[in-house]
């Protein structure tokens, strides 16, 4: 299988994960063997985001607004929010993730931007996951199905076809640890309002994350 999803060039990665995909085939598992046990089999570099992403939010929980993710890609950061705010802010309902992306990589370039450069997709149409954009939308429904309150509706779509980058909106979480005023003005208790949005577009550059 082709992969396609673009890594950054890494000599160690490529040499931990062809161990990791030899040691798979001699011990085979199902799928929930490996992403339950994801910290058994993942790289130290790749865990490293999951940390930094980690800290990024303990830095943000108790500040009131939403999260944006500029550039979801794959949605490696955009479920990283999702998951820590259903983890660690269970009832804050009204904390919502927003992910911005064209899905189909960069639109263009602007002076500022620099040099293109092929090896690391910095070129006009890199980091496009156009082909992950159907299952993406999926999995937004699968992961808020598994969220506090299952069941319940959690997303709209709405899609324009143009260059302009998708707004997704993610899931919400009310959170204990906001000061006391903040949450009587401005927590709400009705849980069945939809939580994942697929509409408005914003114009701009892909990010990615």
């Amino acid at each position: 299988m082709t992969a396609d999803t673009f890594f950054y060039p890494s000599g160690g990665e490529d040499a931990f994960f062809d161990s990791i995909k030899a040691l798979a085939e001699k011990y085979p598992h199902d799928l929930r063997h490996y992403l339950d046990l994801f910290t058994v089999y993942t790289s130290r570099r790749s865990f490293i985001r999951q940390l930094a992403h980690y800290e990024l939010f303990k830095l943000t929980v108790d500040l009131p607004g939403h999260y944006l993710d500029f550039g979801v890609y794959y949605g490696k950061s955009f479920f990283s929010w999702h998951k820590f705010l259903e983890v660690f802010t269970p009832t804050a309902t009204h904390k919502k993730v927003f992910g911005f992306d064209t899905f189909s990589g960069f639109p263009s370039f602007a002076p500022e931007d620099g040099t293109e450069d092929a090896a690391i997709q910095k070129k006009t149409g890199g980091l496009s996951s156009k082909t992950f954009f159907d299952e993406f939308k999926e999995l937004l429904e699968i992961h808020n199905k598994d969220g506090v309150h299952p069941g319940k509706p959690r997303q709209h779509r709405r899609r324009q076809h143009h260059g302009h980058a998708a707004g997704l909106a993610g899931q919400e979480s009310r959170s204990p640890l906001l000061p006391d005023q903040y949450r009587r003005r401005h927590l709400r208790a009705d849980a069945g309002d939809p939580r994942t949005v697929l509409g408005p577009h914003a114009k701009g550059r892909r990010a990615d994350t």
